[in-house]
Formats: C-alpha cells, sequence, structure tokens
C-alpha cells in the first residue's frame, strides 16, 4: 500500500489542488514584517509539494532556509539543528511557530521556545490565534533590531 501511495503522490501534480488553498488571513503581512528583523526558515513535513506551493502564491522568497520531508522529516531532531547550525543561531534564540505534537517534540528536543498557532490544546510556551496576535507576541516579549541587508549566515 505504501508503494501505491507514494507512485499516486509522484504522479499527482499538486498544482491542481491549490485553487483550492487560501493563504491564511494576515500570512503575507507578516512575513513581510518579520523577514525584515529575522531569519526565516521553514520546516515542514510536506515533500514534492512543498516549492510548488511555495512558488503559486509567491512565498519563497520571504524564506532563508526551506527543510522538507525529502531532506529530513520533522520528527528527527535534525530537521531544526540543521536550520540553527545553518543560520549559527542558539536554540534560545529562535522561536519556533508549529501547531502540532510534532512540531512540540521537535521543540522540546532541540530546546527552542515554541508557539502555538491556532492549537490551544497544544502544549506551549506561547499561543497565538493570528498573524496579527503572532506580531503582537513577538513584539512585546523579545528584543529586535533590523537585520542587515547584506545577510550573511
Amino acid at each position: 500500500k505504501l508503494e501505491l501511495a507514494k507512485k499516486i503522490q509522484n504522479e499527482t501534480s499538486y498544482q491542481f489542488f491549490f485553487k483550492y488553498i487560501v493563504p491564511e488571513e494576515g500570512l503575507f503581512n507578516f512575513l513581510k514584517w518579520a523577514k525584515k528583523y529575522f531569519y526565516l526558515a521553514l520546516c515542514t513535513n510536506r515533500t514534492t509539494s512543498t516549492y510548488p506551493l511555495l512558488e503559486h502564491f509567491n512565498l519563497k522568497q520571504y524564506f532563508d532556509f526551506i527543510m522538507t520531508a525529502s531532506q529530513i522529516p520533522k520528527n528527527n531532531p535534525s530537521a531544526l539543528l540543521t536550520i540553527l547550525e545553518y543560520f549559527k543561531i542558539e536554540p534560545q534564540n529562535t522561536l519556533y511557530i508549529g501547531d502540532s505534537k510534532v512540531d512540540k517534540n521537535l521543540c522540546e528536543k532541540c530546546k527552542v521556545k515554541m508557539v502555538s498557532y491556532k492549537n490551544p490544546d497544544l502544549i506551549a510556551d506561547f499561543y497565538v490565534k493570528n498573524y496579527q496576535e503572532l506580531k503582537k507576541l513577538i513584539e512585546e516579549n523579545f528584543q529586535f533590531h533590523p537585520l542587515e541587508t547584506n545577510r550573511s549566515y
């Protein structure tokens, strides 16, 4: 069954489904703001759909690093540790936004603070319901300054 599922996955164009996906309200404004102050990475359990989805919604430009499950699945701490190493950032200087137990377990294993996005049942350091709340949470709880325009990691 797994082989059949992988075969279907490889043969199915995810672009067919993009018309049913709507970006979360406030996403673009948040990413535009955050990009000025933070290194942004995406750590996802998506595989072959990641890049086409990011390109379809013009989101790729906001991320400095993208980790997909094709590289390292999120249940492996190396997924997040690779991102930290890339940016030369310590776990205590990192904030992870997630919505699943996989995200929570990853953060615990890597000793990274987590924001639970739209999931109040998830044990996390912070909780937000939308991107406006996320921006406010960051502004009120963390010190930060604009990044240099020539980002070097």
